[in-house]
């Protein structure tokens, strides 16, 4: 059951998050002064007392900088460290100002932990069982195609990082092509000029 309640917010550990661009503060501070809170941040409860940041890093950020002492918080009770990774990651890809790669990455993790979590379903057309790029696709309200391309760019950028310097999720699938064509990144008319 989620529970609403005003709490300290002091009290909340925020821990490692998966985005670490919070993007436009000052806007987000203009709406939570003059609108107020519209949704809660999500956390649960520590053995300590304290609380889990789960989802709303840029609103509690925001309500730090205004100097609120206490904020809304929707309390998700026994959460295990894989449910909390999911809410956060699952948030982040709903927002509109998400960045392309922070976006990929959250594709790839939810794939990553729900697999972990259920099992890798067997292949071929009608393979049974466990956690497919469909069952992802249908859990983040994408096409299946969009799921495949996240998790090829998300394998590409950890073994070439120099990818993050493209502008778009299009440039970057062209720079892969390229890759695996043999061209060079550095010959990529499209570059971003950095």
């Amino acid at each position: 059951m989620v529970q609403v309640h005003e709490i300290d917010i002091t009290s909340i550990e925020v821990g490692d998050r998966q985005r670490k661009d919070l993007g436009d503060i000052e806007s987000l501070k203009f709406s939570l002064d003059t609108k107020g809170l519209l949704q809660p941040i999500v956390v649960s409860k520590r053995p300590d007392g304290r609380w889990n940041l789960v989802a709303g890093g840029r609103r509690l950020t925001a309500a730090k900088e205004l100097g609120w002492k206490v904020i809304s918080a929707s309390l998700r009770e026994e959460l295990d460290e894989l449910e909390r990774r999911e809410l956060e990651l699952e948030e982040n890809l709903r927002r509109k100002d998400i960045l392309w790669h922070e976006e990929v990455k959250a594709t790839a993790e939810i794939h990553r932990l729900k697999r972990e979590k259920y099992g890798k379903s067997l292949p071929g057309r009608f393979g049974r069982g466990g956690w497919s790029q469909k069952d992802t696709a249908r859990e983040i309200d994408v096409s299946e195609g969009k799921v495949s391309q996240d998790l090829l760019i998300s394998e590409q950028l950890a073994n070439h990082p120099e990818l993050l310097q493209y502008q778009n999720r299009k440039d970057v699938l062209r720079a892969i092509r390229h890759l695996q064509d043999g061209i060079g990144l550095e010959d990529s008319l499209f570059m971003k000029k950095v």
